[in-house]
């Protein structure tokens, strides 16, 4: 979702929480919705003869690895801390 912050000063705090609830809902549908779809997309390749590749956790913990230096890099420009209040917010949505 975006907002001008504006538009969220003006609300009181009880309609921003509303506000961040639903968005959070929407997202949450909205991204389920996708892995659904995705997986349909998965197997449609897998019948047409695809292999399709899923990493291991290593691999994953490897390129995240890999990735560090480009947070790093976002930390210095935008700042540590909302680097890490994203990554909380992406956190707690995914729950």
């Amino acid at each position: 979702m975006i907002a001008s912050q504006s538009l969220l000063d003006g609300l009181s705090e009880s309609d921003r929480t509303v506000l961040k609830e639903a968005a959070i809902a929407g997202m949450k549908e909205q991204r389920a919705a996708a892995l659904e779809e995705n997986k349909s997309y998965l197997d449609n390749m897998t019948e047409a003869g695809a292999i399709i590749y899923v990493p291991t956790a290593a691999e994953l913990d490897q390129f995240k690895s890999i990735a560090q230096p480009v947070y790093d890099q976002f930390k210095e420009k935008i700042g540590a801390d909302l680097v890490l209040q994203v990554e909380n917010e992406v956190k707690a949505s995914a729950n």
